[in-house]
């Protein structure tokens, strides 16, 4: 249920910013309609194998946010691969894309008891995806956002195998994604976008 209802309120959200920013250039209900339940379903799976983009045969499982390229605490990828999968689909509906990165490090818990991932530095990189408006004196923002992580912190051993475990994360958060993906997709195709360099 919990998923349906993080779907329908992504959803939700994109069909305000619609009406309160296209006026009535198209109906709500062809908004809607435009909503596709097979597109969201295909994300979700992909996210949730996350297979290797240059390997096809190799499948993660798992999104956690510390396994990464860039680390001095050795991972998989995972983590980036599920990255660029996003960047990609955002890339392919015409929006401008970059990737934000940041640097993550881990230790021990306020406690000072236990390790936390076996400490380390890692660099992790939010996708953050512009889909200019086309009215120049109009300077509103929205955002649609979503974390693309997923973990298995109730697993048993999750913090001593987090390299290896699976953590497919349907629902934590491939759900989110897609509805902000599916959002991207559709607004892309109802606001024409210009290049950078012509937006006000």
């Amino acid at each position: 249920m919990r998923k349906y209802l993080i779907v329908s309120l992504n959803l939700a959200l994109v069909f305000i910013i619609y009406q309160t920013t296209f006026a009535n250039a198209t109906s709500t209900k062809t908004l809607i309609d435009s909503v596709s339940p097979k597109e969201i379903k295909s994300t979700i799976y992909d996210l949730q194998k996350n297979v290797k983009l240059d390997q096809p045969d190799i499948a993660y499982e798992s999104r956690f946010a510390l396994r990464v390229k860039n680390t001095n605490n050795p991972s998989d990828s995972a983590f980036d691969n599920s990255a660029e999968y996003i960047y990609e689909k955002f890339k392919s509906y015409g929006l401008d894309v970059e990737y934000d990165p940041f640097i993550l490090s881990t230790g021990f818990d306020p406690r000072g008891r236990v390790a936390l991932h076996g400490g380390g530095t890692y660099e992790v990189r939010n996708i953050v995806a512009t889909l200019h408006g086309t009215d120049a004196k109009n300077d509103s923002l929205y955002i649609i956002c979503a974390h693309y992580d997923s973990c298995a912190f109730n697993s048993r051993d999750w913090f001593s195998k987090w390299k290896t475990m699976k953590a497919p994360g349907a629902n934590d958060n491939a759900s989110g994604v897609s509805c902000v993906l599916e959002s991207a997709r559709i607004l892309s195709k109802m606001i024409p976008q210009k290049k950078k360099s012509q937006v006000f």
